[in-house]
């Protein structure tokens, strides 16, 4: 008769197993949205940067502009009061540095400008496909949440089934939330999960008597060879 209670026990364990895979699953779903939020705050932060930026390059530009016309202003000036070559030349060394500059400066802002126009278009991007994860996300989740139910409902009820004995040995174990679960078996003389040495009569009692032991060291119930 005990060969049915460890049945029972093997398919509580098998479907264990199934309710951790639902739950991977059900955190994989979970994990598909919130990896592209992170990637679209990411982009909306190195977006912010890239406007701050922009103003930065845009008052250097701005500065540069108003130093070139005062520059400038003062070159006509100097050549309405009769001229001074030396001055001259040192305000025109001046202002073709300045539009030098300018130059390197407007070349920064096309880019910085290319870059905020790339940003904006995948963060456009990124809020539907994130919309449309989110809704496929939640009907997986629904579909994972009904099965992960009907498992744990199944396991309730084959637990119940169970002989006062087994089912008191199983509550009691699980309730320790055993990292591999509650569950073990017999590999070569010892615990298969901690690999405690096991003697001799208690493999003879595990495998061919099925009696219900539990590992002296993890306290694990051992699942008979042969179910």
């Amino acid at each position: 008769m005990s060969a049915e209670w460890f049945t029972k026990l093997k398919e509580i364990d098998s479907l264990q197993k199934t309710l951790v895979t639902l739950q991977k699953q059900t955190k994989n779903e979970d994990e598909r949205v919130q990896k592209l939020e992170n990637r679209q705050n990411q982009n909306l932060e190195e977006l912010n940067l890239n406007q701050k930026e922009l103003i930065n390059l845009q008052d250097q530009m701005a500065q540069i502009d108003k130093e070139i016309s005062f520059k400038t202003l003062q070159k006509q000036r100097l050549w309405e009061m009769g001229g001074d070559e030396i001055k001259s030349s040192k305000l025109s060394l001046e202002i073709a540095e300045l539009e030098d500059k300018g130059f390197s400066l407007l070349d920064k802002i096309e880019q910085i400008k290319g870059e905020i126009q790339d940003k904006k278009t995948f963060a456009s991007g990124i809020e539907n496909t994130i919309l449309e994860i989110q809704s496929e996300a939640s009907d997986e989740i629904k579909l994972l949440a009904q099965e992960k139910y009907h498992t744990q409902r199944r396991i309730e009820l084959l637990t119940e089934e169970l002989p006062p004995n087994f089912k008191d040995t199983f509550l009691r174990v699980k309730l320790k939330n055993l990292t591999h679960g509650p569950f073990t078996k017999n590999e070569l003389g010892h615990c298969y999960i901690c690999r405690f040495k096991i003697s001799k009569i208690d493999e003879s009692e595990i495998d061919i008597s099925k009696n219900l032991k539990t590992c002296p060291q993890c306290s694990r119930i051992f699942l008979p060879y042969g179910l």
